[in-house]
């Protein structure tokens, strides 16, 4: 398989990229993450309705939605694991340092 010619990916796709340069730009501009991400999610659903060959079903929208909070679940739930174990470790710790009375 060939890589394709990059004029012809931009000229194809490159619509797909207003996107990431808004979520940059929403950041940047001191928007929360969570707010960027979601006009980010909007914007990009918009641009895929952009052009036929990047259209989506509804139905593939919400598959695409849900496959992305399993995988942001998948990722959270290690990170809070490793967070509250850390953090019981340190009261641990502080109460064996600071009597109590």
């Amino acid at each position: 398989m060939s890589c394709p010619i990059p004029s012809t990916l931009i000229k194809e796709r490159g619509h797909l990229a207003i996107p990431l340069i808004v979520i940059v730009y929403l950041l940047v501009s001191g928007y929360t993450p969570m707010r960027a991400a979601l006009v980010a999610i909007v914007l990009s659903i918009a641009c895929a309705m952009l052009r036929e060959s990047t259209r989506m079903k509804p139905i593939e929208i919400v598959y695409g939605l849900e496959r992305g909070a399993k995988t942001v679940l998948k990722c959270s739930s290690p990170v809070r694991l490793q967070a509250s174990s850390s953090a019981s470790s340190r009261r641990q710790a502080l109460d064996c340092v600071s009597p109590r009375g």
